[in-house]
Formats: C-alpha cells, sequence, structure tokens
C-alpha cells in the first residue's frame, strides 16, 4: 500500500464470521483473524497477515478475496479517509 498506514479500526470485524452452516461452514471461523487484524496497522503485511489466518481455518478461496480486496481498494480507502479528516 505504498507505505501509508491506517490506525486501527473494526472494519474487518464486521465480515461474517465464517461461512453460515446452510452453506457446510460452522459459522465460527475466522472473526479471531479479522479482530488481529483490525488491531494492527492497516499495511500490505497486515494483510497477508490476515490472509494466513484466515487460510488457516481452511478458506483459501476467503483469504484470497480479503487479501486481493485490501491490496485493490485499500489505497482508495485509505485517500477518502484522509479526505474526511481534511
Amino acid at each position: 500500500m505504498g507505505g501509508d498506514t491506517l490506525k486501527p479500526d473494526m472494519e474487518c470485524s464486521y465480515w461474517p464470521d465464517g461461512i453460515p452452516t446452510w452453506l457446510g461452514g460452522n459459522g465460527h471461523e475466522w472473526l479471531d483473524c479479522c479482530r488481529v487484524h483490525d488491531l494492527s496497522e492497516q499495511t500490505a503485511a497486515a494483510a497477508f497477515e490476515l490472509g494466513k489466518c484466515v487460510s488457516s481455518s481452511g478458506h483459501a478461496w476467503i483469504a484470497l478475496v480479503m487479501v486481493g480486496g485490501l491490496l485493490i481498494f485499500g489505497p482508495a480507502y485509505l485517500a477518502l479517509k484522509r479526505l474526511r479528516k481534511a
């Protein structure tokens, strides 16, 4: 993310905690990963750490979605957050 960092927030924790049971999940799979990520500085390294954690819960595909979203949309999110503060 170009060295930019963002103060910790709780936005990852807004994701549902796993795959719903009606889709074959147990509904309690990666919220702990999101909590750790939310309390870290929001950098590309933190995005990859989140991905490793979520992947270790058995859902590599959702880890790719989360990391991809952070890396693609994260810089725009940082810019918008700065504009709101200005």
